[in-house]
């Protein structure tokens, strides 16, 4: 060992962080050098009042100049245990104040989130005067908000019209020859959507330009869905269609027993869609779910439910959730249609439901909205609401939205069904479902609006 101990040593013999046999070569030379001890006391001085800021230590560590090693030695072993302790202290200290400041940040982070996309809170951003009623669920795309309006009544509408989200101003709109009851689809700069008059249309989804249009035998109220450069689509002619998506030109056609106005799903290769229509005067013709290839339009499986099918299913985790006219929520294996459990409310369903976690959501004629486990059938909570409920569901944030045919638009909390604010509109929300885009829930009524709320 040299003539005199390095800073480093005397830091390692501070924190006892040396080996016994380097410990004891340290430790004698202490003994026999009286320059290496008093720098010693020194820095352990230091140590302390670095680590803990008591004074009072450094009474008991920095001795007279007459007091000899022997003496002080003692105190020294006790001082270095001290240290230890306040060191140990001083790390659970720090560890403890990065988390209390890290579980801040995270706070912070998430308040910051939520004032960037808050939860829709109720209150109307703008409304959009059409000239007729609108069934259709809006869609949003680009800043741009894509809705159809029908024909009921007296006057004839029939546009698809596209506004700017911020204001609710029209950028354009373009003229079937009857209502839209289908909700658009917008992919790859089009906007695919049906029309009462037997046309599928395709729009530039920009200029409102049309690009193509596919002529059926009967009219669509069937939403498209666009999957692997094809366009699915349901018409009353009793057909599902898979068009190219750019040219409009039919891939295969699957002839059903009834109307077609479920939304087609498409998932790992295969399209589901429902059979059925809800006019008062129609014969409970069509009952199944199909399950047909994606590609071919070769039937896979269907399966027969007691009542008529328009709503459109859900596939999630390998599970087809649909509704029924009979008033059972369904759950089906999607690779083979065999019944995994349904459950039953109290009047027919036309609402699509929504899957969010481990619950199913779904509105019933009953005037009810139902959460329901997803894996058992079991009911989680049910929501009243004035009248029916056909409209689907939307969910966003730990918040369900749903539309009713008492024209409010219901916003609940989606673990425990309890209200959080509640919107009327100028009349019946039927077939329109809620959309919830950056903190801004759209919906359409029968009093021929399209709301914006926030």
């Amino acid at each position: 060992m040299s003539n005199h101990l390095n800073h480093q040593q005397l830091i390692s013999y501070v924190y006892r962080a040396l080996h016994d046999p380097e410990l004891e070569l340290v430790e004698h030379h202490l003994n026999a050098c009286p320059e290496c001890r008093a720098r010693l006391v020194e820095q352990e001085a230091i140590q302390r009042r670095i680590h803990m800021g008591v004074l009072t230590w450094q009474r008991m560590v920095n001795p007279p100049a007459r007091m000899s090693y022997a003496a002080i030695a003692p105190r020294l072993k006790r001082s270095r245990s001290w240290t230890l302790a306040a060191k140990q202290s001083s790390q659970l200290f720090y560890g403890a104040a990065t988390l209390i400041v890290l579980a801040a940040l995270g706070v912070g982070l998430v308040l910051l989130l939520n004032n960037i996309n808050p939860a829709p809170a109720g209150k109307m951003k703008w409304q959009f005067q059409t000239g007729n009623v609108v069934q259709t669920s809006p869609v949003v795309a680009d800043g741009v908000v894509y809705f159809g309006s029908k024909d009921l009544y007296k006057t004839r509408d029939g546009y698809l019209y596209a506004l700017d989200v911020e204001t609710g101003q029209e950028k354009w709109k373009f003229k079937t020859n009857f209502g839209v009851a289908s909700s658009p689809a917008v992919a790859a700069g089009l906007v695919f959507f049906g029309s009462r008059d037997g046309h599928l249309y395709a729009l530039d989804a920009k200029t409102g330009r049309e690009t193509w249009k596919f002529k059926t035998g009967h009219n669509i109220m069937s939403p498209p869905t666009i999957a692997a450069g094809l366009v699915y689509v349901g018409s009353g002619d009793r057909h599902l269609y898979a068009l190219d998506s750019q040219t409009g030109q039919e891939k295969w056609r699957f002839k059903t027993e009834d109307y077609v106005e479920s939304r087609p799903i498409v998932a790992a290769g295969l399209v589901y869609f429902g059979t059925g229509t809800a006019s008062p005067s129609h014969l409970d013709l069509g009952t199944h779910l199909y399950a047909l290839d994606a590609q071919t339009g070769q039937e896979k499986w269907r399966f027969d439910a007691d009542g008529f099918v328009n709503s459109s299913p859900a596939v999630v985790s390998g599970l087809v959730y649909f509704g029924s006219h009979d008033g059972h929520l369904y759950a089906v294996d999607a690779q083979t249609g065999q019944e995994k459990w349904k459950f039953k409310t109290g009047g027919p369903i036309e609402s699509s439901p929504a899957v969010a976690g481990d619950v199913v959501y779904v509105g019933s004629n009953d005037t009810h909205l139902y959460a329901v486990d997803s894996q058992t059938g079991q009911e989680k909570w049910k929501f009243k609401t004035g009248l029916w409920v056909t409209s689907s569901p939307a969910v966003a944030t730990g918040v369900v939205y749903i539309g009713s045919y008492d024209g409010y638009l219901y916003a609940l909390d989606s673990q425990s069904g309890q209200e959080k604010w509640k919107f009327k509109t100028g009349g019946e929300v039927q077939s329109s479902s809620p959309v919830i885009v950056d903190g801004v829930v759209y919906i359409g009524s029968m009093d021929g609006h399209l709301y914006a709320l926030r």
